[in-house]
C-alpha cells in the first residue's frame, strides 16, 4: 500500500483526504498546527507525522499549505525527496517550473480542487508537464481522488491558474448569493432556518437540473423566464445594473490575483 503524506491540514487537505478510498494508500498528515493534523488523522484513520523531525519516505507527497509558505518548506523537503516520489501540488499560482526548481524534482503534478470533494461532488483541474510520465502520474491522482471529483486535465499550465476563480473560488460566490437570498426572505417574514432551507433546496434542485440536462445554460435560464413575468423582471433589473460587467471585472481581478500569488509567494 502506498504511503501518502499531506503537508498541511486545512480545509483543502480535508476536502481531498476524507474521500480517499481505504485501498488507495496509507494516509499521513503533518502541519504547523499539530491539532489540525491530529484532527484530520482521526477523521480519516490516518496518522500524524512530525515532519521534518521524522520522515517515512512516502510514495506521494501532497502540498496543501499556503503558497506563501512554499519556499520555506522547499528547503526542508528538497533533500528528502527520491526521484520516484510523486509530488502533488495544490498550491494556488505556484507553477510547475518553480516547483521543479525549488525542490530540484521532476516527478510533479499540479491540481486545483474545490471543496465539493467533501460531498463527493468536487472538480479538479489538473496539469502534468510533458517532461514527465503522464500516464502513471494520472493513474495515481485518479486512484486517490476520482471517487469524489471530476477531473479536467489541461494541456497548458496557465489554464489552471486562469480558471482558479471559476472553480476553486466559485463556491464562495455561490454561498454568498445564497446568504443574500435567504436574508431577503427573512426581511419578508420568514424564519432564518426556514429561509435558509428554501434557498438551499432551490439551489440544489437547480444544480441537479443543470447537471442532468444537455441544454445550453442560456436555454435553461430561458425555460423558467416567461416574457414580462416575475423572473424576467428580476433578470432585466440585474442586466440594467450591469451584472455581467460586474462579474467580468471581479473575475479579471481574481485571475490577476491568482497569477500574482505564484509570482510573489
Amino acid at each position: 500500500m502506498s504511503r501518502v503524506l499531506f503537508i498541511g491540514a486545512g480545509n483543502m487537505a480535508r476536502a481531498l483526504a476524507i474521500k480517499i478510498p481505504k485501498t488507495a494508500g496509507e494516509l499521513f498528515f503533518c502541519s504547523k498546527g499539530q491539532q489540525s493534523a491530529e484532527g484530520l488523522a482521526g477523521e480519516t484513520g490516518g496518522s500524524v507525522l512530525p515532519f521534518p523531525t521524522e520522515w517515512n519516505d512516502p510514495d506521494v507527497v501532497i502540498l496543501c499549505l499556503k503558497p506563501q509558505q512554499f519556499s520555506e518548506l522547499a528547503v526542508i523537503l528538497k533533500p528528502k525527496l527520491k526521484p520516484s516520489t510523486l509530488v502533488i501540488s495544490v498550491l494556488a499560482g505556484v507553477s510547475t517550473e518553480r516547483l521543479q526548481k525549488e525542490l530540484n524534482h521532476e516527478n510533479l503534478v499540479r491540481l486545483m480542487p474545490n471543496l465539493g470533494a467533501t460531498v463527493s461532488a468536487g472538480l479538479i483541474t489538473a496539469y502534468i508537464s510533458s517532461t514527465q510520465n503522464p500516464r502513471a502520474q494520472r493513474e495515481i491522482c485518479e486512484s486517490l481522488f476520482k471517487a469524489s471529483n471530476q477531473f479536467v486535465w489541461v494541456l497548458e499550465e496557465d489554464m489552471i491558474t486562469a480558471s482558479t476563480p471559476h472553480t476553486a473560488s466559485t463556491p464562495a460566490l455561490f454561498f454568498e448569493l445564497a446568504r443574500l437570498l435567504a436574508l431577503d426572505l427573512e426581511k419578508r417574514g420568514f424564519e432564518p432556518l426556514e429561509a435558509r432551507s428554501m434557498i438551499i433546496e432551490t439551489m440544489y434542485g437547480s444544480s441537479l437540473l443543470m447537471k442532468n440536462s444537455h441544454l445550453p445554460l442560456a436555454e435553461l435560464r430561458d425555460s423558467v423566464t416567461s416574457k414580462k413575468g416575475v423572473t424576467a423582471e428580476m433578470l432585466d433589473s440585474l442586466y440594467k445594473d450591469q451584472l455581467s460587467d460586474l462579474l467580468t471585472r471581479a473575475l479579471e481581478l481574481a485571475v490577476k490575483k491568482s497569477f500574482d500569488l505564484g509570482q510573489n509567494s
